[in-house]
């Protein structure tokens, strides 16, 4: 299964970041949210960039005292 799985990830990075797909990669969870497999739904494989939160900081200053 994990050698499965890195080759589907492989292929997804081949793809553009926006893919129309004929099928849902996981039916049983495309179900809980309500895909029907009929006419009018279409299913769309879309990457999602991942990462940490940026802090915000004033005026860009990442150094001083210490404040809660």
């Amino acid at each position: 299964m994990r050698f499965l799985q890195r080759v589907r990830c492989w292929e997804c990075c081949q793809h553009p970041s926006i893919v129309r797909v004929t099928r849902p990669t996981r039916p049983d969870k495309a179900r809980r949210l309500g895909y029907k497999a009929k006419k009018g739904y279409v299913v769309y494989r879309v990457r999602v960039r991942h990462g940490g939160r940026k802090r915000p900081v004033p005026k860009g200053i990442v150094y001083g005292k210490p404040t809660n």
